[in-house]
């Protein structure tokens, strides 16, 4: 499963179920009551549900240490991490990603055997995901932004749905073709109505990325991916290359040799 879970409560939240291979749905979605209602059937047994929002927010302000860490080693690739804290507006009243977890009932420890039945729901980032996964220079760049035409974020989308499509001879495979909404949303973005539509296709196309995401860290767990932080502070789950697996083994050395000598004082 692939939940692009928007941060406040009004915000589209695109979600995405796949299975033995091929997507067998998507939507765009917005209330939690929404959201949980689509994801409850496709949430009876086994799954591992990839969600693109802090899921653990325990720091009262500042950034948490994934966040950072995930904008050292993808930075130059321009895919760092927004900062998430409980003063933001968005967690003032709890994080809507572990409360809609917990009412799953799904546990949110990403550490587990791959390949194994789970209950599992894993924070994930879908620009760290896609440069590791295609091996780009930098991120796609398909997301609104100042300078942004219609016409750039248009050819950015095509590249990325493309790069979806290839995911069926990938490994794991995903068939994205086979879901009954890729038609319409592959006709959308040929013929965008606007910049807000396109925002509303980001999201449900993310939350194809993100399952992807689930199946992949699922197959190759650690030999491909890797937990950045702990799930006592936050962590984010997200695909590596050799070069950005050394880069967060880097990170992490560096910051314990900082909390090593700030004990010895």
């Amino acid at each position: 499963m692939g939940v692009d879970l928007a941060w406040g409560p009004n915000g589209g939240t695109g979600v995405c179920s796949a299975t033995n291979g091929q997507v067998i749905d998507s939507a765009l979605v917005r209330k939690d009551e929404e959201i949980l209602g689509w994801l409850e059937p496709h949430v009876t047994g086994p799954c591992l549900v990839a969600i693109d929002a802090p899921l653990i927010v325990r720091n009262a302000v500042g950034r948490r240490e994934c966040e950072r860490a995930i904008s050292s080693c993808f930075g130059r690739h321009h895919a760092g991490a927004h900062s998430s804290n409980l003063a933001l507006v968005a967690f003032r009243n709890g994080v809507r990603a572990e409360r809609i977890t917990r009412a799953l009932a799904l546990d949110v420890d990403p550490v587990f055997p791959p390949g194994t039945a789970v209950r599992r729901a894993i924070e994930v980032y879908p620009h760290p995901a896609v440069v590791a996964l295609f091996r780009l220079d930098r991120i796609l760049p398909y997301k609104a932004k100042r300078g942004r035409t219609i016409d750039a974020r248009r050819e950015a989308f095509l590249a990325l749905t493309q790069h979806l499509e290839d995911l069926r001879v990938a490994d794991p495979p995903l068939d994205v073709m086979a879901s009954p909404r890729w038609p319409s949303l592959g006709a959308e973005i040929q013929e965008p109505a606007s910049g807000a539509h396109l925002d509303r296709l980001e999201d449900e196309l993310d939350a194809y990325l993100c399952a992807y995401v689930a199946a992949y860290y699922w197959t190759h767990g650690s030999d491909g991916c890797r937990m950045v932080g702990d799930v006592d502070s936050g962590y984010i789950v997200t695909p590596v290359t050799d070069e950005i697996a050394r880069c967060l083994a880097a990170f992490a050395t560096r910051k314990s040799r900082v909390v090593g000598k700030g004990n010895r004082r």
